[in-house]
């Protein structure tokens, strides 16, 4: 049975990992390739220069996001808190976020056990943009000694199999991996995960 899970936690993040490419595929050529295709028909039409450079502005903040989602920057000096931050912040003209923290001791986490989390977060945020059809996130950090993640928003969950997939699928193998435990809660009042890693 450890076997057979083992292989199952495999395929999941193998799953969830081409998952993760198609998803910035696409927002790769809905965020930056239909903005530069805008821009160069703007200069072949002698569109002014504001506008374009409107445009710009735009790909360039997109980039950033992009960016900041493939590797989270100064991953390594950051804090855990100051990368949640960095990773919320990215999501904020779509959602009210709330993000609360109660941290009592520093933690010295490596490079990999922050990414997984951040991925972890990540992953909780697109299921509440692709199923939950949300207004508002709430996001909890405490840090004793354990680290406890909380995070729920105000979607309406019609049904639970629309939470089962690849993204849960690929939280669970990085919880795994933080060797913590993870429950979901579903309900018709929003989503509701918590994260404990000892």
């Amino acid at each position: 049975m450890s076997h057979e899970y083992t292989l199952q936690l495999k395929e999941a993040t193998l799953q969830s990992l081409e998952e993760e490419r198609k998803r910035f595929a696409n927002d790769l050529h809905d965020a930056i390739i239909g903005k530069m295709t805008a821009i160069r028909y703007g200069l072949q039409m002698q569109i002014p220069i504001e506008k374009i450079d409107d445009i710009l502005g735009e790909c360039i903040e997109d980039s950033r996001r992009l960016s900041h989602n493939l590797y989270p920057p100064l991953l390594k000096e950051s804090s855990l808190n100051d990368l949640i931050q960095q990773c919320i912040s990215l999501y904020k003209t779509g959602y009210e976020i709330n993000y609360y923290t109660d941290i009592r001791r520093d933690i010295k986490w490596s490079e990999e056990q922050k990414l997984h989390l951040v991925r972890i977060l990540q992953e909780l945020i697109t299921n509440t943009r692709k199923h939950a059809n949300a207004s508002k996130i709430n996001i909890t950090i405490k840090v004793t000694n354990c680290v406890i993640l909380l995070y729920s928003d105000n979607g309406c969950v019609l049904q639970t199999p629309k939470y089962t997939g690849l993204g849960l699928d690929s939280i669970k193998d990085r919880v795994a991996q933080l060797k913590g435990k993870v429950k979901f809660y579903p309900s018709l009042n929003g989503f509701r995960t918590l994260i404990v890693i000892s």
